[in-house]
């Protein structure tokens, strides 16, 4: 019984490693790696470096959370891309196949992972000091706010009442 589960979690993790043995994922990947490197190195030009660290990490885990959800509800997402403009974040995953009842779900998995982050980062910032907690708590509501009055939260909703 535990042999079986553990070995349907491996299967389900192997799925998500990022290095595959194909050479086009790995292509996208090494893609998706570059722009966010460019989107950091942007915002460090623009904004000082605590500060533009914390606002790509905080775009790169919403569309890791995008991405992780998407998998696991057997859509098909593309590694998330990021557009380097700058004082702005601008990150896409491209999902297709999306079952219909996971459309809400995976909307709100970038909300949930980059707020989940966020707090992590202010616990952690209470045992370390790096950020001004004032920064890490404005941080966290205009996340949530942004998140839900800007595209996911649009899409959210729009899946709910097709769902009802």
């Amino acid at each position: 019984m535990f042999r079986k589960s553990y070995e349907s979690k491996v299967e389900l993790l192997s799925s998500f490693i990022l290095f595959k043995n194909n050479y086009k994922s790995q292509v996208k990947l090494i893609y998706s790696i570059l722009t966010a490197i460019a989107i950091a190195e942007l915002n460090y030009i623009m904004l000082d470096a605590p500060l533009a660290i914390l606002m790509t990490m905080i775009l790169i885990i919403h569309e890791i959370g995008h991405y992780i959800y998407a998998k696991a509800s057997t859509a098909n997402p593309s590694y998330p891309l990021f557009i380097p403009i700058p004082f702005l974040l601008i990150g896409i995953t491209h999902i297709i196949n999306i079952p219909d009842n996971y459309l809400p779900i995976i909307s709100l998995a970038g909300i949930f992972f980059s707020t989940l982050y966020l707090s992590f980062v202010f616990l952690f910032n209470l045992l370390i000091p790096f950020y001004n907690p004032i920064v890490l708590i404005i941080s966290i509501i205009i996340s949530i706010v942004f998140n839900l009055f800007g595209k996911d939260g649009k899409t959210y909703r729009k899946a709910k009442q097709n769902l009802v």
